[in-house]
């Protein structure tokens, strides 16, 4: 199996658009915005929130010198991915199922557009990470 190296176009799409999604707001809490960049301000946890643009800068960076940013695009969108399970079963542990559900729900009416899009380019990098295009029958030939 021949592994493409090259640099994938839609990774640095989606990172860019993880990049974007840092910036926009992520939670509404009461009635006011707060996005990731003002998560990364508030310290302890809330710094690990850089990690996201950091890690999609280096994807894109990637593209940029014609090296392959696949590994690392996979990696921009598990982290995000990952914290937002780690938060769910943090508070499944800590008060049970029923907590579990209602922080399902308050999540649901919470999240703002940029968690949305963080989840979706999340999703999409990682799938567009591990997914290859398929080749010319032509070219697969005359290697």
């Amino acid at each position: 199996m021949n592994l493409n190296t090259n640099p994938s176009t839609p990774v640095a799409v989606c990172a860019v658009g993880l990049l974007a999604a840092f910036f926009m707001p992520w939670v509404q809490i009461f009635g006011v915005g707060v996005s990731g960049y003002n998560l990364g301000q508030l310290g302890s946890y809330g710094t690990y929130a850089w990690i996201i643009p950091i890690v999609a800068g280096t994807a894109l960076c990637l593209s940029f010198v014609d090296l392959d940013n696949r590994a690392i695009g996979a990696i921009a969108g598990i982290i995000p991915l990952g914290a937002i399970l780690y938060a769910l079963v943090r508070v499944g542990l800590e008060g049970g199922i029923e907590a579990m559900k209602v922080a399902l729900e308050l999540a649901w009416q919470a999240f703002s557009i940029g968690a949305w899009l963080t989840i979706i380019f999340s999703s999409a990098i990682i799938v567009v990470a591990v997914v290859q295009a398929p080749t010319d029958s032509r070219e697969s030939q005359a290697s």
